[in-house]
Protein backbone atom coordinates (compact mmCIF):
# COMPACT_ATOMS: atom_id res chain seq x y z
CA UNK A 1 0.00 0.00 0.00
CA UNK A 2 1.16 3.20 -1.06
CA UNK A 3 1.37 5.81 2.33
CA UNK A 4 -1.25 8.76 2.52
CA UNK A 5 -0.54 11.90 1.51
CA UNK A 6 -0.50 14.66 3.66
CA UNK A 7 -3.74 15.88 2.57
CA UNK A 8 -5.16 12.27 3.11
CA UNK A 9 -4.10 12.06 6.89
CA UNK A 10 -5.50 15.16 7.49
CA UNK A 11 -8.88 13.91 6.17
CA UNK A 12 -8.10 10.46 8.22
CA UNK A 13 -7.30 12.38 11.39
CA UNK A 14 -10.40 14.42 10.89
CA UNK A 15 -12.87 11.90 10.34
CA UNK A 16 -11.78 9.80 12.89
CA UNK A 17 -12.07 13.03 15.58
CA UNK A 18 -14.96 14.39 14.14
CA UNK A 19 -16.63 11.05 14.39
CA UNK A 20 -15.56 10.51 17.65
CA UNK A 21 -16.84 13.85 19.45
CA UNK A 22 -19.97 13.39 18.00
CA UNK A 23 -20.84 10.03 17.53
CA UNK A 24 -21.70 10.17 13.35
CA UNK A 25 -19.41 10.92 10.60
CA UNK A 26 -19.17 14.08 9.00
CA UNK A 27 -20.59 15.00 5.11
CA UNK A 28 -18.59 15.57 2.55
CA UNK A 29 -18.81 19.56 2.84
CA UNK A 30 -17.51 19.46 6.91
CA UNK A 31 -14.38 17.59 5.72
CA UNK A 32 -13.63 20.13 2.48
CA UNK A 33 -14.20 22.96 5.14
CA UNK A 34 -11.76 21.43 7.74
CA UNK A 35 -9.10 20.20 5.36
CA UNK A 36 -9.50 23.39 3.17
CA UNK A 37 -10.86 22.14 -0.06
CA UNK A 38 -13.95 24.05 -1.27
CA UNK A 39 -14.50 21.68 -3.92
CA UNK A 40 -16.86 18.67 -2.77
CA UNK A 41 -15.60 16.58 -5.75
CA UNK A 42 -12.07 16.80 -4.66
CA UNK A 43 -13.39 15.12 -1.40
CA UNK A 44 -14.73 12.99 -2.54
CA UNK A 45 -11.55 12.12 -4.78
CA UNK A 46 -9.66 11.68 -1.62
CA UNK A 47 -12.35 9.86 0.40
CA UNK A 48 -12.44 7.28 -2.86
CA UNK A 49 -8.68 6.96 -2.44
CA UNK A 50 -8.62 6.33 1.21
CA UNK A 51 -11.37 3.49 0.80
CA UNK A 52 -9.09 1.71 -1.75
CA UNK A 53 -6.17 2.20 1.05
CA UNK A 54 -8.24 0.44 3.23
CA UNK A 55 -8.76 2.98 5.61
CA UNK A 56 -12.01 4.23 5.42
CA UNK A 57 -15.36 2.92 4.09
CA UNK A 58 -18.21 4.43 2.96
CA UNK A 59 -21.75 3.18 2.02
CA UNK A 60 -22.87 3.89 -1.44
CA UNK A 61 -25.56 6.57 -1.36
CA UNK A 62 -25.80 6.78 1.98
CA UNK A 63 -25.11 10.63 3.83
CA UNK A 64 -22.59 10.18 7.00
CA UNK A 65 -21.85 6.74 6.07
CA UNK A 66 -18.14 7.54 6.47
CA UNK A 67 -15.89 5.35 8.86
CA UNK A 68 -12.80 4.84 9.63
CA UNK A 69 -11.47 1.03 9.41
CA UNK A 70 -9.77 0.28 12.74
CA UNK A 71 -6.88 -1.71 11.59
CA UNK A 72 -5.71 -0.99 7.70
CA UNK A 73 -4.73 -4.34 5.66
CA UNK A 74 -1.35 -5.22 5.87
Amino acid sequence: MRPLTPRQQAILDFVSQFSRERGFAPSLREIGQAVGLANTSAVRGHVAALERKGVLRKEPDQPRSISVVTSPPS
